[in-house]
């Protein structure tokens, strides 16, 4: 339950003025919607650590406010081996893609078969002008994950699709 994991992230942040329990707290919020409570969370972590995680997930907190310049800062700083032990590898896919580095990207997920790197393939193959690679790849994302239908459908990545027969299938 969100509430519950807020409210004891929330404990263990102010009673051990944790960055751990910040950051997580802000995450939690970050995913029920809360975006601007979110990011006072990690903002606060951050005062108290300088650990990558918490440069990622301000980056994240950026892109969900449209602001893909101050997540390409928050991201593009962390360096790859320190991003590849605190980070997944799709987020380390989206840093590159990011930074306009489609092929690592592509590289980076190129062992990941769930469906937020499905769907991560299928936005860097719209970046490539490959439709039809973006189609399999959603299609994917989808059968993984029906979220992504509802998702792919207001994705301005996709803009180029909205009217085919193919997305419409999907």
């Amino acid at each position: 339950d969100a509430a519950l994991k807020i409210k004891a992230y929330k404990a263990a942040a102010t009673k051990f003025n944790s960055a751990r329990g910040y950051n997580n707290m802000g995450v939690v919020l970050g995913q029920t919607g809360k975006v601007g409570e979110a990011k006072s969370a990690i903002e606060k972590a951050a005062t108290l650590s300088n650990d990558p995680i918490i440069s990622n997930n301000l980056g994240v907190l950026a892109l969900m406010n449209g602001d893909v310049a101050k997540a390409k800062s928050y991201l593009s700083a962390l360096s790859i081996p320190q991003a590849r032990k605190s980070m997944g590898l799709v987020n380390l896919a989206v840093a590159e893609v990011l930074n306009g580095n489609l092929a690592k990207a592509k590289s980076v997920l190129s062992g990941d078969n769930s469906a937020q790197a499905d769907y991560l393939k299928a936005i860097i193959a719209m970046r490539e002008g490959n439709s039809s690679s973006a189609i399999a790849n959603l299609k994917s994302a989808i059968s993984k994950n029906s979220a992504y239908k509802a998702k792919a459908a207001k994705d301005v990545e996709f803009a180029k699709l909205f009217g085919t027969t193919e997305f419409l299938a999907l």
